[in-house]
């Protein structure tokens, strides 16, 4: 089960992070240290509480921005 959780993490988060062209590098830095963070998780609880914490931030309120403008994820409930 956490391997799927953290795959789900990469492929819908960090992975789209990384490789987008506007990110400036400090941002990416982050990123990049939160992939090795998750990528150490071994329980789904310890992996939640992390993710937790990123629950008020102005990423996240964009990225919801996001899913309600129309984003190719916009149907997923998960935040």
């Amino acid at each position: 089960m956490i391997e799927q959780a953290r795959n789900f993490i990469l492929k819908e988060v960090d992975n789209p992070a990384l490789n987008h062209p506007d990110l400036n590098q400090k941002i990416k830095n982050k990123v990049q240290n939160s992939k090795n963070i998750v990528n150490k998780m071994k329980k789904t609880g310890d992996l939640y509480k992390y993710l937790e914490r990123f629950h008020n931030t102005p990423i996240i309120k964009l990225y919801n921005r996001a899913l309600l403008e129309g984003s190719s994820i916009k149907n997923r409930t998960y935040l």
